[in-house]
This record gives C-alpha cells, structure tokens and sequence, in this order.
C-alpha cells in the first residue's frame, strides 16, 4: 500500500474527528464503537475511523493491523499500524504525521490485532 495514501487518511481523520472521552459521552471507560461515529470520539475511534477509510480505498486488510500500547505518559492509547512501502507506519491521533514505532520514543507495545486476532507484543 502506498505511504501517501495512508497520509492523506491519517490527515483527514485527524483533521475531521474531535477528541472526546468515551467517559464524557457515554458515562464508561472504554467503549469500542464500529464507524461510522458522529465526529467524536477518542482513541480507538480515529484508529477505526482510519481503517475503515483505507479498506474503502482498496487497500488490503492484511496491510492494516489495530494496536494497543502504553504512551510516555502510561496512558493506554490505541493505533493504526499500516504496512506500506517504506516500511509499517503508525497513525497515531496524537501526531499530526504518520511515524515509525521507533519515532515514538516513550511507547510501549502491549497488544496487535492481524486480522481478527489479537497477540500480545514481546517490546
């Protein structure tokens, strides 16, 4: 899959989706919602979001993997990680440009999900 495809969806996810707690919506810690979303949400939702707009693109599932990790700040936070042709690139909300896991110092990877499944990371 092409790497400026997966710019051009991580940039307009991010730019169209405001972040909002599932807490402060829902009244509950974490809830894993399927798109389509009202433009809110935290997250799991962009990480969706961006999915879903790259498989309505053609792009293969096999290329796009969810993750979960714990941010330099030992937050729980989800990710998009898309393998493309320079390599697997992660689309993070919390960047404004898609990254490589090891530009994102500080993170630690606990869980990914290929296809369905999900296995824990050994970082």
């Amino acid at each position: 899959m092409r790497a400026d495809l997966a710019t051009q969806v991580h940039r307009a996810v991010n730019a169209s989706v405001t972040y909002a707690r599932d807490h402060d919506q829902f009244g509950c810690d974490d809830l894993w919602r399927a798109a389509p979303f009202r433009g809110q949400g935290d997250c799991e939702d962009y990480a969706l979001a961006k999915r879903q707009a790259l498989l309505d693109q053609s792009v293969p599932p096999q290329a796009l993997r969810l993750a979960i990790c714990r941010t330099e700040l030992q937050e729980v936070h989800a990710v998009l990680i898309v393998t493309t042709e320079l390599g697997d690139l992660v689309l993070d909300n919390r960047h404004p440009e898609p990254m490589t896991r090891d530009q994102l110092p500080g993170y630690t990877w606990l869980a990914i999900e290929e296809m369905g499944r999900w296995s824990t990371v050994a970082d």
